[in-house]
């Protein structure tokens, strides 16, 4: 069921005027349920504004069910992407030792509870004690679209971390190449062996002993930050195999927070940011 909208009006009383054969209640059990889809966009809100000519449906099949895990915040969602806001501790995907309690299972879960036969495909990572912003796909070959074109596809990936010391140069961008060594650990290196790591950072605010910093990945390597933090000599709180002697919130101090991109499909600028973990902002007041 798909309507075109004719002139700008609050959302239900748009859905009223198109379902007249049915009740005030089931017409907005589809919104309360999330069944109703504006220009590729589950939404659930009564007075949401629609403008003209934007396009409205229906997904009778089932709708997209309500994510039942606690362990994600569910940022945003259509037809093509999901975006989710992964917590601290958690594994992006399947490991040896972990092949269940990872985002990628919680997720696969919720989109099966609308199809059993939806799956869904991660394009990005985060480390497991990183929480912040993740990437899924709901197709394959759209998987492999953004992965081949990340680069130009998205416009600003930052993050946010406190890091031991306080920094001399208050906003500097890194610029090296990094290597992995037989341990799986990465590490600067002067040679032309390696692939070029980008990190730029200012400095948010500071104590006695550590700083908030703002960062921007300008390349996507391994652990970046975390060894480019470790060799400026202020390295992410509770991070033990880059140099961290304190673990003062008994999770790695670094956080995805903001992600902007152009959605593969519509060509428009998407934008998501989420605010910084309260457990950062208590400890460096």
């Amino acid at each position: 069921m798909e309507y075109i909208v004719t002139e700008n009006c609050e959302l239900l009383e748009f859905l009223y005027s198109k379902m007249n054969d049915l009740s005030k209640k089931r017409v907005k059990g589809y919104l309360v349920n999330r069944h109703v889809i504006v220009d590729n966009k589950i939404i659930t809100k009564y007075d949401y504004q629609l403008r003209k000519n934007q396009k409205v449906s229906i997904d009778k099949s089932g709708g997209i069910a309500f994510l039942k895990s606690n362990k994600i915040e569910l940022l945003y969602e259509d037809k093509e992407l999901i975006i989710i806001n992964k917590p601290s501790g958690l594994l992006s995907i399947a490991t040896i030792e972990e092949k269940t309690v990872t985002a990628y299972n919680i997720m696969t879960n919720y989109v099966k509870l609308s199809n059993p036969k939806s799956r869904i495909f991660i394009v990005h990572r985060l480390d497991r004690d990183t929480s912040g912003i993740i990437m899924f796909a709901k197709a394959e070959n759209l998987k492999h679209k953004l992965q081949d074109n990340w680069d130009k596809i998205v416009i600003f990936r930052g993050y946010v971390a406190v890091v031991e010391g306080i920094l001399k140069t208050k906003e500097d961008t890194i610029k090296n190449n990094l290597i992995e060594d037989k341990n799986f650990t990465m590490h600067s290196t002067n040679s032309n062996a390696g692939e070029l790591a980008i990190t730029k950072y200012s400095v948010v605010k500071e104590n006695n002993n550590l700083s908030l910093v703002k960062l921007e990945l300008k390349t996507g390597r391994k652990n970046q930050i975390r060894v480019h933090m470790q060799e400026l000599g202020h390295p992410v709180i509770g991070d033990k195999k880059y140099g961290s002697k304190r673990n003062l919130i008994k999770r790695l101090g670094l956080h995805a927070y903001k992600l902007a991109f152009i959605h593969p499909v519509t060509n428009k600028k998407m934008e998501f940011e989420t605010d910084i973990p309260k457990e950062f902002i208590y400890i460096i007041s």
